[in-house]
């Protein structure tokens, strides 16, 4: 990976490049200006020889420091910028003294005024051409060594509280001997010094948004979605970036592909990365790879890792216990091949022996020594059936520990792919098949319990403030959520209306699903108009989850008491409670015309991240049955982030964003909707009529 051979500058037009790349040299012929460049500047102490490459912020230009007798890269800033922002952020890359990061030797003016940086000139590839020459299956573990260095670089920068902004492949360069710099520190900052801003405007080429200063900064590929939102951002939005960089490693892909630059800011505003990650799933790559890449692209910057050294060590462990199986699968096979070769040999010896013996001594104790060694043969092959259904078991109770786990994080699709690997396992297991279809049987009946409890919660607005709102006339959009909760649970073998409440409430607790299933038959009751049945399913509701509290909540006496109802929010303990039962009480006090503003904030901030209560504060601004004036959408785009393929998130977002006015991402909201969940009637409804 020398310095590149060819002699003719090339002018890169559909990818993005780093505003320090490997210097080329000029051939005699050329005149000194590099194409679409202007003519060569004055730089006061430096020979400049031609132009390397231009970015976002200037143009680079291979140069000559006489005095010292070296070459160097000089970047020149594009006329009409900051200044001021170009000089401090000259600076803010000079006080990063690492070996990955090109050290700064001077900063100055140019004779027509624009500020320079004289820096060091690194010769190699940018990892994008590292990549076009590389095989992913065979390079990988190289790859991978430059991307620890780069994660190591960066999180130096964090450790200083420097946020680079602007990571992708075009900005790293990789030397002959694999050694690692991250380029154009342009539009890094330090984040307890900066102010925030976005400035409005396009933001570069459309095939392949390039980095563009004074407007949205950052590359919108790679950027994360605080980041291309005009939030205030921190290191977990370069850890992002880090992760955009190991995704387009495992696959060739950047985390974000729009039909445009605004197709694609908008694409990675609210991280839409489900087409993105199907690429990763599919890559072949390690899944505790892929794992990390996933933790990196997290829509939530909390659920990253907090900066670029954590996920350097993770990458590090990861490479650690690859190169460890490696060594023990090699030393296994060499076992093997050496246990093979010696069976052999034993075997032409036993069989000489045998013969001996029969010679020397009487066919029957010949014949049992056979039988002994037949014996012995037969305990080895059974030994090694064993371990191998144990090694099977381990790793079918590992993925139904795993599929439980995000079950409960509502992670569904990721859930039911552990079961199919379990069950694949199962097969060769005698006696555990029963115990993985029940697995998935429950994942099942969450996944249609969770379906109707959050599409009928959207019920908590009055259905004529919903047709107001999309110009329709009052109509069922669907079939009675009561019908649809005995159907699932029917299913699951658990008739409510027909089984004792004991019986019902004693099975309901034994189960994988207590949690969802009681959340369920709370919801029922709320939605159940049997006075008789709606009591019935309180009764199960308080026998399978008992408590105090809960048994008073689950009172029918309470449930047409206002009085009652106040005096259980008074009384709630917002960390012991369950946050789906807390939605059960803030709908009964808004059926009783009670305030629930203040309970749900308070249990917002003791269950920070829980998905229940940030989508219930969005729909309860309807709560009065009118059309708010000015709908807050915040809650929503929470609940979002939390649980990005719930269909009744993006159906209520789309709805508060339509009485916002803002109809574009109303109609792309709610055809979202219609995606996730096709027979999702309201979506359609409110779709349609927001399009007329």
């Amino acid at each position: 990976m020398n310095a590149p051979q060819s002699r003719k500058p090339v002018a890169r037009a559909t990818e993005p490049t780093t505003d320090l790349t490997a210097a080329h040299e000029p051939t005699p012929d050329e005149t000194g200006v590099a194409p679409g460049s202007d003519a060569l500047p004055d730089v006061p102490g430096f020979h400049i020889a031609y132009e390397i490459a231009r970015g976002g912020m200037g143009v680079v230009y291979a140069a000559r420091d006489p005095a010292l007798d070296r070459d160097v890269a000089v970047k020149v800033m594009h006329p009409g910028l900051d200044a001021e922002q170009f000089v401090v952020e000259s600076k803010v890359t000079a006080q990063l003294l690492h070996p990955g990061i090109p050290p700064v030797y001077a900063i100055g003016t140019s004779s027509d005024g624009r500020p320079f940086l004289a820096m060091k000139l690194i010769r190699g590839r940018t990892l994008v051409e590292e990549l076009r020459s590389a095989d992913r299956a065979t390079d990988l573990p190289r790859l991978l060594d430059a991307f620890e260095q780069i994660c190591q670089t960066v999180g130096v920068a964090h450790a200083s509280g420097i946020v680079h902004r602007d990571l992708k492949p075009a900005n790293i360069m990789v030397g002959p001997f694999g050694e690692v710099q991250v380029m154009d520190w342009g539009l890094a900052t330090q984040v307890r010094h900066e102010k925030w801003e976005l400035a409005s405007g396009d933001t570069g080429n459309g095939g392949a948004p390039e980095t563009v200063a004074g407007a949205l900064k950052g590359t919108p590929a790679y950027m994360a979605p605080e980041q291309a939102r005009g939030e205030p951002v921190d290191a977990r939005a370069d850890v992002f970036a880090l992760g955009g960089i190991l995704a387009f490693l495992l696959t060739g892909e950047p985390p974000f592909v729009g039909d445009s630059v605004p197709d694609t800011i908008k694409r990675a505003a609210v991280g839409d990365l489900e087409k993105h990650f199907e690429r990763l799933d599919g890559c072949g790559a390690d899944t505790e790879l892929i794992a990390i890449a996933k933790r990196c692209l997290a829509r939530a910057s909390a659920d990253r890792f907090a900066d670029g050294r954590a996920v350097a060590d993770a990458v590090a462990t990861h490479r650690a216990g690859a190169e460890e199986r490696l060594r023990t699968a090699e030393r296994e096979r060499a076992v093997s091949a050496a246990e093979v070769r010696e069976q052999r040999k034993r075997r032409t010896v036993q069989r000489l022996l045998i013969g001996a013996v029969l010679v020397l001594v009487c066919g029957g104790a010949g014949v049992a020594w056979w039988r002994n060694e037949q014996a012995n043969e037969r305990r080895r092959i059974e030994a090694a059936e064993k371990l191998r259904l144990e090694e099977a078991q381990d790793g079918i109770r590992t993925n139904l520990k795993l599929s439980a786990d995000l079950r409960k994080q509502y992670k569904f699709k990721e859930a039911s792919a552990a079961l199919v690997q379990a069950l694949k396992l199962a097969e060769s297991v005698p006696g555990v098949r029963a115990e993985v279809e029940r697995a998935q049987s429950d994942l099942a009946f969450v996944v249609k319990l969770d379906d109707i409890r959050f599409r009928n919660y959207c019920g908590v607005i009055e259905s004529d403030t919903i047709m107001s709102l999309v110009h329709l006339q009052r109509t069922p959009l669907s079939l009675p959520a009561s019908q649809e909760y005995r159907e699932a649970f029917t299913q699951y073998g658990l008739d409510l209306i027909t089984i004792a409440p004991a019986e019902a409430a004693k099975r309901i607790a034994v189960s994988a699903v207590k949690a969802d299933a009681v959340a369920a038959v709370d919801d029922w009751a709320l939605r159940e108009r049997d006075i008789e049945i709606r009591n019935r399913l309180l009764s199960i509701a308080r026998l399978a989850d008992p408590g105090e509290w809960t048994d008073r909540l689950r009172s029918p006496t309470v449930w047409s008491d206002k009085t009652a109802v106040a005096e259980l929010a008074n009384t709630a303990d917002f960390r012991a409670v369950a946050p789906a039962t807390l939605s059960t009480l803030v709908e009964l006090m808004q059926r009783h015309g009670s305030d629930a503003t203040s309970l749900l904030m308070k249990a917002r901030a003791a269950h920070p991240t829980n998905f229940d209560l940030a989508f219930a504060l969005g729909v309860y601004q309807f709560k009065d049955g009118t059309r708010p004036t000015d709908p807050d959408s915040g809650p929503l785009e929470a609940a979002l982030a939390l649980r990005p393929e719930s269909a009744a998130v993006w159906c209520m977002l789309g709805i508060v964003l339509h009485a916002k006015g803002d109809k574009d991402r109303a109609i792309a909201a709610l055809r979202k909707a219609t995606q996730l969940a096709p027979k999702f009637t309201l979506a359609h409804l409110t779709l349609g009529a927001v399009l007329q």
